[in-house]
């Protein structure tokens, strides 16, 4: 037995975005919708730059547009935060059991990033979404400069060992999904996901990585958003995967200024009764 399922990756832009002067929660409203229409039914979700706002106003706003759904906030978000930009995972219910929520090593106070094992009928799964620190920020000052700069070094290297662990394991699938602020090209994407010992599949076709994710009038565009998976995953029974896919409606209908990335994938229930039958 087996079902397709989507995995999405989208980018908020937050407060950031500035060709449009929609208040942020009506803007939101359309993001969801629009990923609704674009993956109808996804089984994850991964949100960046999400504003939560005051007593979490907009986080609801989410929660009604997909009610369907298990919503998971970072471990360290608090209602202090209202102003902050967040991740969060959206984690569809149909078969959906549990899941625990974890932390990167030396991050456990971000708010950039959100790590669970989920228990599945489709088996056990361990998902990263994840907002990468920006690289590029000439136009700050030079303590921000600097701060960011270590914040990008400690994400690297957390999400580079927490990969590799899951490298060859077959029995926990890994997806990591989210904006990582670098190219294809980049040291950090070769070292995940490049020819030499990938810890990561790059679902997107060679072809398209040349495509760019993330488009500005202020800024030269790139590509930047993924969905990658784990390499066990690949040469597991539990998941089939398709190529990933870069809808650009979202910035085309000024709702951002990235893509949604797309990724699709087909879950295989393994009846285990009927296995050992056959054996």
């Amino acid at each position: 037995m087996n079902a397709e399922k989507y995995v999405v990756s989208f980018n908020v832009a937050g407060w950031n975005w500035k060709l449009t002067k929609e208040p942020f929660g009506e803007r939101l409203k359309r993001a969801c919708r629009c990923i609704k229409s674009e993956a109808s039914n996804a089984w994850l979700v991964g949100l960046s730059e999400v504003i939560p706002g005051t007593d979490g106003k907009y986080i609801d706003v989410i929660k009604q547009e997909f009610p369907n759904y298990v919503v998971v906030l970072p471990k360290a978000y608090t209602s202090s935060n209202y102003r902050a930009a967040i991740n969060i995972l959206l984690i569809n219910r149909e078969g959906y059991h549990e899941h625990q929520t974890r932390t990167l090593d030396n991050l456990p106070d971000s708010l950039l990033y959100n790590y669970v094992g989920v228990t599945t009928d489709y088996g056990y799964f361990r998902i990263l979404n994840v907002h990468m620190p920006h690289i590029s920020n000439e136009d700050r000052p030079e303590w921000y400069q600097s701060e960011r700069k270590e914040l990008r070094t400690v994400f690297e290297r957390s999400i580079y060992e927490e990969c590799i662990a899951y490298k060859r394991d077959r029995d926990i699938q890994l997806i990591c999904i989210g904006d990582l602020n670098s190219s294809p090209e980049s040291e950090f994407i070769q070292k995940l996901s490049g020819s030499v010992e990938p810890t990561l599949f790059n679902a997107t076709r060679p072809e398209d990585r040349k495509m760019a994710t993330w488009k500005t009038p202020e800024h030269k565009d790139s590509h930047i958003d993924y969905v990658f998976y784990g390499m066990g995953s690949m040469l597991a029974p539990v998941i089939d995967v398709y190529h990933n896919e870069i809808i650009d409606t979202p910035i085309s209908e000024k709702i951002s200024d990235h893509a949604i990335i797309r990724g699709k994938l087909r879950m295989n229930i393994i009846n285990w009764c009927d296995l050992i039958d056959a054996l």
